[in-house]
């Protein structure tokens, strides 16, 4: 409880600071990829479509997972529907319009792994199975993948977040 509490607590102090529109996005950018009529549209209903998933309550984290992908392969289209998201919505469609207005800002390389995530293998480890090799990158920005450590000792991950 006090953990949720804490998490709630944090996101919506990020709201505030996410809420600013992104500066770095002209209209130009807003407008879809290659400027193509119709696709700054298209790209907003995607965005609109996504986080209506979560307007009735929490779906789960694979749903979660899902929109947040679909988010960002909207692209620069979708954050006015974010920005939007965040001052009228509940707290679970703000709390994930903030986390895809915080990938969209983030290096390429970030957007890039989302937008290319494989939601296929999303919750494909199984009780009593071998876990699906992954590759995660460490703090020096080394490559591990967890087939190197098969046949040795037991694997522990620990997932540091650094919001800054």
């Amino acid at each position: 409880m006090v953990r949720f509490t804490l998490r709630t607590a944090l996101t919506l102090g990020a709201l505030s600071c996410l809420a600013a529109p992104l500066v770095a996005l002209d209209k130009e950018k807003r407008a879809g990829p290659l400027g193509k009529p119709g696709a700054r549209a298209a790209a907003e209903k995607a965005a609109r479509d996504a986080l209506a998933q979560l307007a009735k309550g929490d779906p789960g984290w694979k749903v979660r997972m899902e929109v947040l992908v679909t988010l960002v392969k909207a692209g620069p289209a979708a954050v006015p529907v974010l920005e939007e998201a965040l001052k009228k919505e509940p707290l679970a469609v703000r709390t994930l319009a903030a986390q895809a207005l915080a990938v969209m800002r983030s290096p390429a390389a970030i957007r890039k792994a989302v937008i290319g995530y494989d939601l296929s293998a999303l919750d494909s480890a199984r009780l009593g199975h071998l876990a699906p090799d992954f590759t995660l990158t460490d703090l020096s920005g080394k490559a591990c993948r967890l087939s190197h450590f098969r046949g040795k000792n037991d694997v522990v991950l620990t997932f540091l977040v650094d919001d800054g």
